[in-house]
C-alpha cells in the first residue's frame, strides 16, 4: 500500500464523521463533569459524582495519550490515532468553553497538558512516521452485522417495545420503578455484556450486538417520546438517558475497534444489498444526520416535553423551543428534502451496481427508523397534534411509504453473485500447469519486496516513470504501457509491424509469419514489449536480466514503451526489443567501427528510429551475451563512463509475471474481450474453460495444520486496494481485510475496476475470467500440507 501524508491517510483510515464525534463526546463529558450541579440537581451528592467524572475523564484521556506515544513509531494508522486527533480537538473545544464560561481550575489545567501530549505525538507522526492508511473498520462490523441478520428487524423490536413502554405503561409501574430503583445494576450489566462481546468474539458479530441494537432503540425512545401526562419530575428520564449513552458508547467503539473481516458469506440478498452499501460507505454519518433532521423536526412540531427538558438541563435555563419554530423547521425541511431530491435527480433505480443513491436511501432509513414514533403518534393522535405537526407528520408518512419503494426497486435490480458457502473447493496441485517460471517470487508474501527492497535507484526511477507516462498513454491507446521517449516521436519509436518483419533473420520466417497475421487481423491481440518478455523461455528471460543489469550498472536509466525498452544517459544507449522470440539489442556504437570484428552485428541505421543506435546485435546464447557486455564496456568508456562501484544486481525476473492479455493471447483470443473495467454480468462466456491451467504458477509455503479456506470477492479489492497493487493472503490479514484461514479463493462480484496482482490459491472461473480479461495478473500457489 502507499504511503501517504498523515493526515490524508487518517482520513483515508477512518472518515472525518468519527473526528466529529469523539470530539463532541469529549465535549460533551467535559461539559458534564464542570455542570453536575446544575444538570443532576437531584443527586443526593452531586459533587462525589463531579469527581468521580472528572477523575474517570482525566484517566481516560492521559491513557490513551500515553498509549498513543508509545506507539508513535506504528508503520500504520491504528485506533490511537483516532483518538488522538478527536481527543486534542474535543479537549480544544472543552477550554474554549471554560475560558469563556470563567470555569477554569485545576482540572482545566490538567486536560490542558494531556491536549500538550497530543499534540506532541502528532507533530511527530506527521513529520517523522508517515504511516500507511490501514481499513476502516467500523464499515467492516456494519457489513458483518447487517451479513449476519438484518439489525433493522431489531431496531424496530427496541423502537416498538420503546413505543410500548412510553404511551401504554404508567410512569409508576414496576417496568419503571425497576429502572430507578435497579439504575446502576442495568448500567453495569450493560457494560459487562459490551465487555464480554468483546472478549469472546472480538472478529465476529454475535447474538449481543443485536440485544444491544434492540435496548438502543428501547432506551432512545423512552428518552424522547412518551405520554403528554407524564410527570418529568417522576419519569425515570436521566436512568434512561444514561442507559441510552451507555449503549451506544458500547456499540459505536465496538464499531471502531472491530478486528473482523470482510469473509462473511449470506445467501439472503437483502442481506448483502446492506452489507454491500455499508462497505462502501460510512453508516456513521448517515445516523447522524439522520437523528439531527428528526430532531429538529419533531421538537418544533410535536408535543414532546422531553425535548425542553433535555434542553433545559443542558442550558440550566428555561428555553422555549417555539420561539425558533421556523428556523428549526426550515433547516429540520431541508435535511428531510435533500435525500429525496438527490435520489430523484440520480434516478439509479435499475442500477446493478451500489451506487451514491443507495448511501441516500441509507440516510432515508435512518430518518423513517427514528420517526417509528412520531408516526404512531400522528395515526393514533392526530386530533390533539397542531396543524403543522399533521402536516409535518403527513410528509414524514409519506417519506418513509418513498423509502420502502425505493428500497424495493434497488433490491430487485441490484445484482450480486453469491455461491452455496459450503462448497469450498479444495485446491489440488496443478500437474497441468507449466510454470511460466518457478521463481518468479521466493514466496507470495515477499512478492511486493522486489521492488522496495532493491538497492538500485535506477530500478526505482524506471518503474517510477512507467507509472507516471502509463497513466497519459493509457488515455490515447489501451494497448500501450506508457508513452514514447520524448527524444523521438511515436511514429518513429513505434513504426508500424512491418519495421519489425523486415529485422527478421532467415531462420525466423515461422515468426514473421505469425506476426504478419497479427497486422492482417485487427482482432487478434498485439503485445506489448513488457508482454512479450513474460511469455519469453526462462532462457531469454535470463538474458534480458543480464542485459538490463549490465546498462544499470553504467548509470543508465530504463524506459518502456510498447515495442521495447530504452535505455538513457547522457542520450541515448540502447534499446532492447524482440525479433520474433530472439532478444535483440541496438546499441549507440557506430557500425563502421566494428567492420571485420570478430561481433556479428547489423547495420540499421537506414532505419530512422534507429540511426541514434544503429548496431543490432541478437542474444541466442552466452557467447552473444559476451560480446553484448564488452560493445558495453566499449561504448562507455568512449563516453568516459564508468560503472557503479557497488552496483547490486535485480532479479528482474522476479517481475516478469504475464498479464491477463499476455496469458488470452497464447490462447488466440481476440482483442474484443479486452477492457479496462468489467462486471460480474458480463464475463464472456466464449472464453476457455480450462483458463486456470494457462496462469502462472508458483510454489508456496506449506501448509500447517488443517486446510481452512478463506474467499474474497473482487469487488471488495477493489475498495481496499490501489491499481497495481500486489494482494496475497498475508497482506489481507495484514490489513485486517481477511483475519483467519491459510488458503485464498478469489470469487467473482460487482464490478473490478482495478488491475491487481494476486497470488491466490485458487480462483473462481468468472473471477479469473474477469482478472485476464482486464489485464491484471494472477498467480496459482502450489502448495503442500505439511
Amino acid at each position: 500500500m502507499e504511503k501517504n501524508n498523515y493526515i490524508k491517510t487518517l482520513f483515508k483510515s477512518f472518515n472525518v464523521i468519527h473526528v466529529i464525534i469523539i470530539a463532541l463526546f469529549v465535549m460533551g463529558m467535559y461539559f458534564l463533569s464542570v455542570n453536575v450541579n446544575s444538570i443532576l440537581p437531584e443527586l443526593s451528592n452531586p459533587n462525589s459524582f463531579k469527581y468521580t467524572i472528572k477523575g474517570l475523564y482525566t484517566i481516560v484521556l492521559g491513557s490513551l495519550a500515553v498509549c498513543y506515544l508509545i506507539r508513535i513509531k506504528s508503520k500504520e494508522i491504528n485506533l490511537f490515532d483516532l483518538f488522538a486527533w478527536a481527543n486534542l480537538l474535543g479537549i480544544i473545544g472543552a477550554l474554549i468553553y471554560a475560558k469563556v464560561a470563567s470555569k477554569v481550575d485545576g482540572f482545566s489545567l490538567t486536560v490542558a497538558i494531556i491536549a500538550i501530549l497530543y499534540l506532541i505525538g502528532i507533530v511527530v507522526r506527521f513529520f517523522i512516521s508517515k504511516p500507511e492508511a490501514t481499513n476502516n473498520q467500523f464499515k467492516c462490523y456494519m457489513y458483518n452485522i447487517t451479513m449476519k441478520i438484518n439489525p433493522l428487524i431489531f431496531a424496530v423490536i427496541g423502537f416498538g417495545l420503546g413505543i410500548y413502554a412510553s404511551m401504554y405503561m404508567s410512569f409508576t409501574s414496576k417496568f419503571y420503578t425497576n429502572i430507578e430503583n435497579y439504575f446502576y445494576a442495568l448500567l453495569i450489566g450493560i457494560i459487562l455484556l459490551g465487555a464480554i462481546m468483546n472478549i469472546v468474539s472480538s472478529s465476529r458479530v454475535t447474538i449481543i450486538d443485536y440485544v444491544l441494537i434492540s435496548l438502543l432503540c428501547l432506551f432512545g425512545t423512552m428518552v424522547i417520546y412518551s405520554k403528554d401526562e407524564v410527570d418529568l419530575a417522576k419519569y425515570p428520564f436521566d436512568e434512561a438517558l444514561f442507559l441510552a449513552i451507555t449503549t451506544a458508547t458500547i456499540l459505536y467503539f465496538r464499531g471502531l475497534s472491530f478486528n473482523g473481516d470482510y469473509s462473511m458469506e449470506s445467501k439472503i440478498k437483502d442481506n448483502n444489498y446492506h452489507s454491500a452499501v455499508l462497505a462502501k460507505y460510512d453508516y456513521a454519518l448517515a445516523f447522524v444526520y439522520g437523528a439531527l433532521a428528526i430532531a429538529l423536526i419533531a421538537m418544533t412540531n410535536f408535543n414532546l416535553l422531553e425535548f425542553n427538558y433535555i434542553i433545559d438541563k443542558i442550558t440550566a435555563s428555561s428555553f422555549d423551543v417555539s420561539k425558533h419554530k421556523i428556523v428549526f423547521n426550515i433547516i429540520g425541511g431541508v435535511l428531510l428534502a435533500l435525500p429525496v431530491i438527490l435520489i430523484l435527480v440520480k434516478r439509479d433505480f435499475k442500477n446493478k451496481n451500489i451506487v451514491f443513491t443507495d448511501y441516500l436511501l441509507k440516510v432515508l432509513e435512518v430518518i423513517s427508523l427514528l420517526a417509528l414514533p412520531l408516526t404512531y403518534l400522528i395515526i393514533t393522535n392526530a386530533k390533539n397534534l397542531k396543524m403543522s405537526g399533521i402536516i409535518i407528520g403527513g410528509i414524514i408518512i409519506v417519506m418513509q411509504i418513498f423509502t420502502i419503494v425505493i428500497y424495493i426497486l434497488r433490491i430487485k435490480h441490484y445484482e450480486i453473485k453469491v455461491e452455496d458457502v459450503s462448497d469450498k473447493e479444495t485446491v489440488v496441485n496443478d500437474t497441468k500447469g507449466t510454470p511460466v517460471n518457478d521463481e518468479i517470487i521466493e514466496a507470495s508474501e515477499n512478492a511486493e519486496e522486489v521492488i522496495e527492497s532493491s538497492n538500485s535507484e535506477t530500478l526505482d526511477e524506471a518503474l517510477a516513470e512507467t507509472k507516471e507516462e502509463a497513466l497519459e498513454e493509457e488515455k490515447q491507446e489501451s494497448r500501450s504501457i506508457e508513452p514514447v521517449i520524448s527524444e523521438e516521436s511515436v511514429d518513429d519509436e513505434d513504426n508500424d509491424e512491418d519495421d519489425d518483419l523486415d529485422e527478421l533473420e532467415e531462420d525466423d520466417k515461422e515468426d514473421a509469419s505469425a506476426l504478419s497475421s497479427l497486422v492482417v487481423s485487427e482482432k487478434r491481440i498485439r503485445l506489448t514489449f513488457e508482454e512479450k518478455t513474460t511469455l519469453a523461455s526462462d532462457e531469454v528471460k535470463n538474458y534480458y536480466n543480464e542485459v538490463k543489469n549490465y546498462l544499470l550498472m553504467y548509470r543508465a536509466h530504463a524506459r518502456l514503451s510498447k515495442k521495447c525498452e530504452s535505455f538513457r544517459y547522457k542520450g541515448l544507449l540502447a534499446k532492447v526489443a524482440f525479433a520474433g522470440k530472439t532478444l535483440k539489442v541496438n546499441l549507440a556504437i557506430d557500425p563502421k567501427t566494428l567492420e571485420g570484428t570478430k561481433y556479428h552485428f547489423k547495420d540499421r541505421s537506414d532505419k530512422k528510429q534507429y540511426q541514434l543506435v544503429p548496431t543490432q546485435i541478437k542474444i541466442k546464447s552466452d557467447r552473444g551475451l559476451k560480446y553484448f557486455k564488452e560493445l558495453v564496456d566499449m561504448m562507455m568508456e568512449g563516453r568516459e563512463v564508468k560503472p557503479k562501484r557497488r552496483f547490486e544486481t535485480t532479479d528482474f525476473t522476479a517481475l516478469l509475471i504475464p498479464d491477463g492479455h499476455a496469458v488470452l493471447y497464447t490462447l488466440g483470443v481476440t482483442n474484443d474481450h479486452l477492457v479496462d473495467i468489467m462486471d460480474v454480468s458480463n464475463v464472456p462466456t466464449d472464453l476457455p474453460v480450462d483458463l486456470v491451467y494457462h496462469i502462472p504458477t508458483i510454489n508456496g509455503d506449506d501448509i500447517e495444520g488443517m486446510k481452512e479456506e478463506n474467499s474474497i470477492y473482487l469487488d471488495t479489492l477493489c475498495k481496499h486496494f490501489n491499481d497495481g497493487d500486489i494482494i496475497t493472503l498475508d497482506i489481507l490479514k495484514k490489513n485486517n481485510i481477511l483475519t483467519r484461514g491459510n488458503m485464498l479463493r478469489i470469487k467473482a462480484r460487482g464490478t473490478l475496476d482495478k488491475h491487481f496482482t494476486i497470488y491466490a490459491d485458487s480462483f473462481e472461473a468468472n473471477a479469473l475470467a474477469m482478472l485476464l480479461c482486464t489485464g491484471s495478473k494472477a498467480v496459482k500457489l502450489i502448495r503442500n500440507r505439511k
